[in-house]
């Protein structure tokens, strides 16, 4: 199993245990278009998971800007590629199920 995280703001930091051999990526990207330019860059490079960071409402982002960085990178991905986001707990239940719903 390959799973990358793409973070959606401006933060890169090497992870401890990474190396040539690790397939865990931070990529510093703001723009929904650019995750997604880069997640397909991941894909093309055989990974079948990606995980994306998002609920950084701290840092300026709304719910309806996760939700552009989800579709965008949906869009460029298809459905054969397992999508996660990691949201560290910026939403509650019900607004997890709205934003993850069709």
């Amino acid at each position: 199993m390959k799973i990358i995280d793409v973070k959606a703001y401006p933060l890169a930091a090497p992870r401890p245990g990474m190396g040539p051999d690790k397939p865990d990526r931070y990529l510093a990207k703001n723009a929904p278009a650019d995750v997604a330019k880069e997640v397909r860059k991941l894909v093309e490079a055989g990974h079948d998971q990606v995980k994306v960071k998002i609920g950084m409402g701290k840092m300026g982002a709304t719910k309806d800007a996760d939700l552009e960085v989800i579709k965008a990178v949906r869009g460029e991905v298809g459905a054969d590629v397992d999508v996660m986001v990691d949201a560290n707990s910026a939403y509650n239940l019900d607004e997890a199920i709205e934003l993850g719903g069709p």
